[in-house]
């Protein structure tokens, strides 16, 4: 299993027995694997859970110059450690957490399903125009070194209940800052897949999750993305709700994996 990456682990036995099936969490950008708590924590849900902290973020992030952060290592990486499940596989990304889900999704041997959220699957070149809204706010999460105030007035536009925003600051500052800086190389370079048409045609069924108070997010992009879907995808729509449902709306994010993953994992 790679070294660069912690994973936090939480199985379910039942007395009318354990259901076949993990659900995988990947997080955002300077974000961390702690958003996905509520879904480790819930004792009625009967499928496996992973949540994967990437490499440079979580309190315990090592910041070296050295760790290679670029989009190809932590995409072969994961595909890595994912494959070793021996189990049927949901996986879900949020926000740059989708972004690798869509490129590791074609080599996911015992991949069932799909879910992002807060994640517009880019073309190739990038189609930053028509997949976003520009919010100057978040321009922090592209930016290496910020002040306390551009990283408050970030956070606190990702979120709906803002009572979320300290917490939503603290993962971004126990980030490693040259996380931001590899992913600017990377959208430079072009060193990514056509997310939207890997996504469009994956031979599973998929699913995207829309915040109503995502503003960073082009919703009428996600639409399109949906309706031109092969097979066809499932737009899941949250009320009062950022970029983040598992921390908006944790109840409702828990309860639409656990029915997304009863659909995707039982006959």
């Amino acid at each position: 299993m790679p070294d660069d990456f912690q994973i936090y682990f939480m199985r379910k036995r039942y007395t009318e027995g354990f259901l076949s099936g993990t659900v995988i969490c990947i997080h955002g950008l300077s974000s961390s694997a702690n958003v996905f708590e509520n879904l480790l924590l819930e004792e009625d849900f009967p499928f496996s859970r992973i949540t994967i902290e990437l490499p440079g973020h979580g309190a315990q992030a090592c910041q070296d110059s050295h760790v290679d952060y670029t989009i190809q290592s932590q995409v072969k990486q994961l595909t890595s450690l994912i494959n070793e499940i021996d189990d049927d596989v949901l996986l879900v990304g949020n926000s740059y957490g989708g972004h690798l889900a869509i490129e590791v999704s074609q080599s996911i041997a015992r991949l069932k399903g799909l879910v992002i959220c807060g994640t517009p699957p880019l073309s190739k070149p990038a189609n930053f125009e028509e997949a976003f809204i520009p919010i100057p706010a978040l321009n922090t999460f592209m930016t290496e070194q910020s002040s306390e105030k551009a990283v408050n007035e970030a956070s606190e536009a990702t979120v709906f209940n803002k009572n979320l925003v300290p917490q939503v600051t603290r993962y971004f500052k126990e980030a490693d800052p040259a996380v931001r800086g590899a992913l600017v190389k990377t959208l430079e370079n072009g060193d990514f897949s056509n997310q939207a048409s890997i996504f469009k045609f994956l031979k599973v069924p998929k699913f995207i999750i829309i915040g109503d108070h995502d503003l960073s997010i082009n919703p009428d992009y996600l639409k399109n993305i949906a309706e031109h879907a092969v097979p066809p995808c499932k737009i899941i729509n949250f009320e009062k709700c950022g970029h983040y449902p598992s921390l908006d709306r944790p109840t409702l994010f828990v309860n639409s994996l656990k029915n997304i993953a009863h659909k995707v994992f039982t006959p």
